[in-house]
């Protein structure tokens, strides 16, 4: 047994799951999503949960649900979800800025579905310098799967943020090629990246017959591009269907392996948290 990949093997998942329940295109009510974001950090894996993503809608509401759950000594770990543009980033830091009992974990911003998204990029950052309240917060842009989409990677490189990429919304499961070209994309540029829209440990279908991209595919492809693999061999880990296959690769790597890995790979957000749970302990990840 290698005892040091062994014990490595579950550090990949420390900290990646943010719980989007509460986040559109999901309507649960921010309360339930508190409750259940709770709930997870019980389970086996529950150090696999990094915070609840909180949109910029749910503010007003927020104090009286962390009134209602919440101790006076308790504090909820809390990703802030800005989805009206550049304009909305003051008033939505104004208000998280009031409210207490939080411990912010991330910044993400979504990025307007303009024709010129690296000129959007360039409005955010302007708009995040003129406020002081994020100290080390991580900032992570999500930018639409559209032409112009590597310039805007290079405007988020250029400001030192992360960047996000939706892997899925309830219509359609983005292309494995398109998802290598974004992590190659990324690295390329030395930008940090999370992934939204996942719920599954390895690709497979789901209700209905549409694709759902595997959290472990994810971390995989990218250990694999970090390692020089092409667009090709990339997309095909992406696609991998197999659990023996991607769990028996994972578990390969040592604690290097698994710092470079998630150097990259920061976070990844589901909104069906206790399904994405249980997925993960069916791979039998991590077991001998």
């Amino acid at each position: 047994m290698n005892t040091d990949r062994d014990e490595a093997f579950p550090a990949l998942l420390s900290d990646l799951l943010d719980d989007a329940a509460a986040v559109p295109p999901s309507d649960t009510p921010l309360a339930a999503a508190v409750v259940g974001y709770r709930r997870h950090r019980q389970h086996p894996l529950g150090d696999a949960l990094r915070c609840v993503l909180c949109p910029d809608s749910g503010l007003p509401g927020l104090p009286a649900v962390l009134g209602e759950q919440l101790t006076d000594q308790e504090s909820l770990p809390l990703g802030l979800v800005v989805t009206g543009g550049a304009g909305a980033i003051r008033p939505a830091l104004t208000w998280l800025a009031r409210t207490e009992r939080l411990a912010v974990r991330a910044l993400h911003l979504r990025l307007r579905d303009e024709i010129d998204l690296a000129r959007n990029v360039t409005r955010v950052a302007l708009a995040l310098d003129d406020v002081d309240t994020l100290d080390d917060v991580p900032v992570a842009v999500e930018v639409p799967w559209l032409d112009g989409w590597q310039r805007a990677l290079d405007a988020i490189a250029e400001a030192g943020y992360l960047a996000t990429l939706r892997l899925a919304s309830p219509e359609e499961c983005l292309p494995e090629r398109d998802v290598a070209s974004f992590l190659l994309g990324c690295l390329d540029r030395e930008v940090p990246f999370t992934c939204a829209g996942l719920d599954a440990a390895i690709r497979r279908a789901g209700p209905g017959g549409r694709e759902r991209h595997g959290i472990l595919n994810l971390l995989l492809a990218t250990r694999a591009a970090l390692d020089g693999a092409g667009l090709d061999d990339i997309a095909q880990l992406v696609a991998e269907r197999d659990t023996e296959t991607v769990v028996s690769r994972l578990r390969q790597l040592d604690h290097a392996a698994v710092r470079s890995t998630r150097r990259w790979v920061t976070s990844c957000s589901s909104p069906r948290v206790s399904e994405t749970l249980r997925d993960l302990v069916a791979t039998r990840f991590g077991k001998d």
